[in-house]
């Protein structure tokens, strides 16, 4: 075994050992930057390569030819078909730059260095991934389209996805089929992320459906893409297509025999979620669906019991109050709410409440005191179960969701001002209640 002691008594054999061991295993004709930068070093030095074959034939009885274009850029296929005759004449490899090679790969693909890189390269390192041409102009075109969708970040990040990856198919002289087959799912993939971020309920269904899905794929070793888009698909259909009684099964009623009934029917619906699940990823990834199904039961099992006991089990947030009593509360939370609120416009809907899982007896609510919405989830203490005037409230951060995307309302908005003013004093902590009592 090599020991540490020996590395460092040998550290410049070992390092020499290392990294021509990382050009012979992991630095090959697959990587983009390794034949651009052999693409680039032929064309500036066609001559000298000329010059090498001429000095290599009169040496050797082996002669050896390399047919490289008179002028124009050098082709990646090109270099391809001449890389062994290159490195025949120039085995240094000089088309390779200083701090192109590291002194050994880990196995997940990480570039790691003997000497730690210095604040001065890092910031060089950082400045040189910004000016490739495939990085700024695909930031350029996705700001461009967030500023002319007035803020549509799900559209802006799927404009800079397939900009990054065309300029860079024509950077690299790759084949274009191959874009075309690539783009797809790179698009989609760029779409579902920047739903979290985009005004909305539609982009909030999808954000909260591929969350779903990559998280019960994290947990179960498929694969996160596929099972993002599969649960955004999920999220799709039970809010525009299946009945509202099958995607949420539950009793109307409040009491214990009800809740008892619903912690059950949430249990049952999310373990054949999870089945479905796992067995279509399985599907379109070419794994076995029998096993991916048994995954997606174990995950939805799991998931439901630990959700009905942290957030708390799943009720008609209706309950027993009259639709006069309901329309007026939220009639006056959304009037409230214009006035003093911040973020934009407040329509509190009926359905807005429904798209969210009101919750009661949960864990969560107990420990900090106080009800909470979470992205696609409010969870009511003991005393805001039993207001109408805490369920507008809630409902109001429902809004708030729709104002700056579920996943960035939290991120981009109240994390940060909770941080800055606390939640006495927090900018999107408006109660109605206290107006109300106050007359």
């Amino acid at each position: 075994m090599v020991t540490p002691i020996f590395i460092n008594k040998n550290l410049k054999k070992t390092r020499e050992f290392l990294q021509e061991y990382t050009l012979e295993k992991f630095i090959d004709l697959k990587d983009d930057e390794y034949l651009l930068s052999l693409r680039r070093w032929a064309k500036r030095n066609k001559s000298l390569i000329e010059q090498k074959v001429i000095e290599y034939n009169q040496q050797n009885e082996a002669p050896i030819e390399i047919d490289l274009p008179g002028k124009g850029k050098m082709r990646r296929l090109t270099v391809l078909k001449e890389h062994a005759e290159l490195e025949t004449l120039f085995p240094e490899r000089p088309w390779l730059k200083e701090g192109v090679v590291p002194d050994f790969i880990t196995d997940k693909g990480k570039n790691k260095y003997f000497n730690p890189l210095s604040i001065g390269k890092r910031l060089k390192k950082l400045f040189g991934q910004l000016i490739k041409v495939e990085n700024y102009t695909s930031i350029i075109a996705g700001s461009a389209t967030f500023v002319l969708t007035g803020g549509n970040y799900s559209l802006s990040t799927t404009t800079r996805s397939i900009v990054k990856k065309a300029v860079s198919t024509l950077k690299h002289d790759q084949d274009w089929n191959v874009f075309l087959r690539e783009a797809p799912a790179s698009v989609v993939s760029s779409f579902l992320f920047g739903s979290g971020f985009t005004a909305g309920r539609l982009y909030k269904i999808i954000a909260l459906g591929s969350a779903q899905g990559a998280l019960q794929s994290l947990a179960t070793g498929q694969d996160i893409k596929t099972g993002a888009m599969i649960g955004a698909g999920f999220n799709l259909l039970n809010y525009y297509v299946l009945p509202y009684s099958w995607t949420k099964p539950m009793e109307d009623g409040f009491d214990e025999e009800a809740l008892k009934a619903n912690r059950y029917l949430e249990f049952l619906e999310k373990t054949v979620r999870g089945a479905s699940q796992g067995a279509l990823v399985s599907l379109f990834t070419g794994e076995n669906v029998l096993e991916g199904s048994l995954k997606g039961v174990v995950y939805g099992s799991i998931s439901s019991v630990v959700t009905i006991w942290f957030l708390g089990t799943r009720y008609n947030p209706f309950k027993d109050y009259s639709d006069e009593e309901i329309d007026d509360m939220i009639a006056h939370e959304n009037e409230y709410q214009n006035e003093v609120g911040r973020g934009g416009e407040y329509n509190i809907t009926r359905q807005l409440i429904l798209d969210a899982n009101y919750r009661t007896d949960g864990a969560l609510p107990v420990l900090i005191s106080a009800s909470i919405t979470l992205p696609g989830n409010v969870s009511m203490g003991d005393s805001g179960f039993k207001k109408l005037t805490t369920m507008t409230h809630e409902a109001h951060h429902l809004m708030q969701q729709h104002q700056s995307g579920v996943f960035g309302f939290y991120l981009l908005r109240y994390i940060p001002a909770g941080l800055k003013h606390g939640y006495d004093h927090h900018p999107d902590e408006n109660f109605l209640r206290d107006v109300l009592h106050s007359h």
